[in-house]
């Protein structure tokens, strides 16, 4: 049985927003938020869209909300060096049906897949 819904969403949310957890544990916490959806404030989503550990900057996108300093800072990720954080950020963009995230996604698009054989 799975933990899940938005009781559970909320109180991850709680925790990454009162700054509960720290180090290796945020990047779970983080995760943990994305994979349940949850929404986290604003401010919270733009320091972690900053945050030095791309897996978090990756994952943070994925509970990022339509806002103009979260759309900012997303566009900002286009350009990160690592290909899981400007993918998420693309994704997240393009989800919001914004058209700076094309670039990127029909990069994506593009790149061949491996075989599974």
């Amino acid at each position: 049985m799975a933990i899940g819904g938005a009781e559970a969403g909320a109180a991850v949310a709680r925790i990454i927003e009162r700054r509960e957890v720290q180090g290796p544990t945020l990047a779970t916490a983080v995760w943990a938020a994305a994979q349940l959806a949850a929404t986290l404030p604003t401010t919270t989503v733009t320091d972690l869209l900053r945050h030095a550990d791309p897996a978090i900057r990756a994952d943070a996108c994925h509970c990022a909300r339509p806002s103009p300093v979260v759309i900012n800072g997303l566009i900002e990720l286009l350009g990160d060096l690592n290909a899981g954080v400007h993918g998420a950020a693309a994704c997240a963009l393009g989800h919001m049906g914004r058209a700076e995230a094309l670039p990127v996604l029909m990069r994506m698009l593009e790149k061949p897949r491996p075989s599974r054989l």
